[in-house]
């Protein structure tokens, strides 16, 4: 499961699965589901609170997955007062993980700069450093009237959906725990256990890490200096067979 899914998972939060039946522990020491499907059988998976694959048996007879996206209708929301064109509607912590869309929307999804101040001794009112943080919030795009719903532009119409970008599982897209968070030395550790993702990239002639046991853990360690944003990789396991595709390590799609 995506831990990182928090408004999927509720309150809640993301469930313990090495107490289910369809349990089984990994050689990198985590969990995951093994689901069995028969034919005809219909599937439905939350692609944002599950990383998922699907694996076909071995069999003389032709046979195929077929998968389809479909999208369930956001939750209504609602101006809460009158708004000016061009005010922020909400802010990032209080965006709702979808937004009705429409072909006619009233809003739309920015990036804005905010100046905050960071103190390098720890304390909150110092203001040692001066620095712009970015957030994502929700703008109008005319004048709305209090109880008016919120809408933004349909996809089709949307070329720069940050929240899709930023917050999905995206098939089009690298695994995001395979992406360096931030810049690391030879010799340091990116991930443990459960953290590394099951399928990791493979560089025949420049990986980046390695998978090894440290002590009771299983770790990503890299081998050689690596930038923040990066893609990760290791070395292929000699004799396993794996497709060549093309990355693009800046925003991490693939390239088809």
């Amino acid at each position: 499961p995506n831990s990182g899914a928090v408004e999927d998972w509720g309150g809640d939060g993301c469930p313990d699965v090495s107490e289910s039946e369809f349990a089984e522990e990994t050689e990198r020491k985590a969990w995951r589901l093994n689901i069995k499907v028969e034919e005809g059988d219909l599937f439905i998976l939350n692609t944002r609170a599950w990383y998922h694959r699907t694996e076909l048996e071995s069999s003389v007879d032709i046979s195929a997955s077929v998968a389809r996206d479909f999208y369930l209708p956001a939750k209504q929301i609602y101006a809460h007062k009158d708004i000016e064109r061009g005010d922020v509607v909400l802010d990032e912590e209080e965006l709702p993980f979808d937004i009705p869309r429409s072909d006619s929307p009233n809003c739309a999804l920015a990036e804005v700069f905010n100046d905050t101040s960071y103190d390098i001794d720890g304390n909150d009112h110092a203001e040692d450093i001066e620095k712009d943080e970015c957030s994502i919030v929700l703008i109008s795009l005319r004048n709305l009237k209090k109880g008016e719903a919120l809408t933004i532009a349909s996809e089709e119409n949307d070329g720069d959906s940050h929240l899709a970008d930023d917050r999905c599982n995206a098939p089009d897209a690298v695994d995001p725990r395979a992406i360096c968070r931030q810049s690391a030395k030879k010799g340091d550790i990116l991930l443990r256990n459960e953290e590394i993702p099951e399928e990791l990239f493979c560089s025949p002639s420049d990986p980046s890490c390695e998978v090894v046991e440290v002590g009771d853990d299983v770790v990503l360690r890299t081998l050689r200096d690596i930038s923040e944003g990066e893609v990760m990789s290791v070395a292929p396991t000699e004799g396993v067979e794996y497709e060549e595709i093309e990355v693009d390590v800046e925003t991490g799609e693939l390239i088809t």
